[in-house]
């Protein structure tokens, strides 16, 4: 249950508009042990919890999360029926229709699940891959949009659910889902050629100073700041190699080296040059 204890103590945290050091002062506890407790290294006395589940107004089982882990249990089947039928080996065509079906009924089980409404979306978004290879246009136009609408529902949920983190780490799905949602109804109505939407998608994204990673590069110190920084670097170097071919493609057809790649190696090559001066 540690798992869920510290999910829930940092949601219910965050509700109360509180910071780690204000949780501290009212249990008489360290800041270190608050932050401790939210990222699941330790827990608090199990003499706490009643302590701190009345400070919430929420009972012990809601703290410990004893709910979610058997709606978590619940969904990690349905995830895992779905994953062994659309990656099945030998298919006969059924799979995705199949494993839309699973999810559905997943859904009517727990409306509005945002973890159930991120795995329709995708099964949804591959029978309409299914469909562009078979070359049923009408019917992937059809699949493309029910994708965007329940990835929309998805969006408009994003506020008021509770935290699965087995499925979080298990799939690799992050709270921050809402803005994934939203960058693939981008892309969708970009495979429908229905442009004006997807910019109009691709516009309630965050500029790229506000990104994460970007702004944790910035407020971490010591190894952890250096460690994200490399990260930043490896992750974007990759996002530039694309976009530097795809400029290429779009306005020189691959004919002439872009001022923009002659702008990208002059800078890298002042950041060798700044590494063999510190060395």
């Amino acid at each position: 249950m540690a798992i869920y204890l510290s999910e829930k103590l940092k949601q219910y945290r965050k509700a109360r508009d509180l910071t780690q050091e204000q949780i501290a002062d009212i249990f008489y506890v360290s800041p270190q042990a608050v932050s401790r407790w939210e990222t699941g290294v330790s827990s608090p006395d199990i003499e706490m919890l009643p302590a701190i589940a009345d400070f919430f107004k929420v009972t012990v089982d809601d703290l410990l999360g004893v709910d979610i882990a058997k709606k978590e249990e619940r969904v990690l089947e349905i995830f895992e029926q779905t994953g062994n039928l659309v990656n099945r080996e030998e298919k006969d065509g059924s799979e995705i229709d199949e494993a839309i079906e699973i999810v559905k009924n997943g859904l009517r089980e727990f409306p509005n699940n945002v973890y159930l409404l991120a795995r329709l979306s995708g099964v949804f978004r591959r029978k309409m891959a299914e469909c562009k290879e078979a070359g049923k246009t009408d019917e992937m136009k059809k699949y493309a949009e029910k994708s965007v609408m329940t990835a929309e529902r998805l969006v408009n949920e994003h506020t008021d659910y509770a935290i699965m983190p087995v499925i979080e780490q298990k799939y690799g799905i992050k709270s921050e889902m809402r803005y994934g949602a939203i960058g693939n109804i981008a892309y969708l109505y970009d495979e429908i050629n229905e442009t004006e939407q997807a910019v109009a998608w691709a516009n309630k994204l965050p500029d790229i100073e506000y990104a994460k990673m970007f702004v944790l590069s910035r407020v971490l110190k010591g190894e952890e700041k250096i460690k994200q920084i490399k990260w930043n670097i490896s992750l974007y170097s990759h996002e530039l190699n694309t976009e530097l071919k795809m400029l290429s493609e779009c306005v020189y057809n691959n004919a002439d080296v872009p001022e923009e790649i002659k702008r990208f190696k002059e800078a890298v090559a002042e950041i060798e040059e700044y590494a063999r001066k510190e060395i």
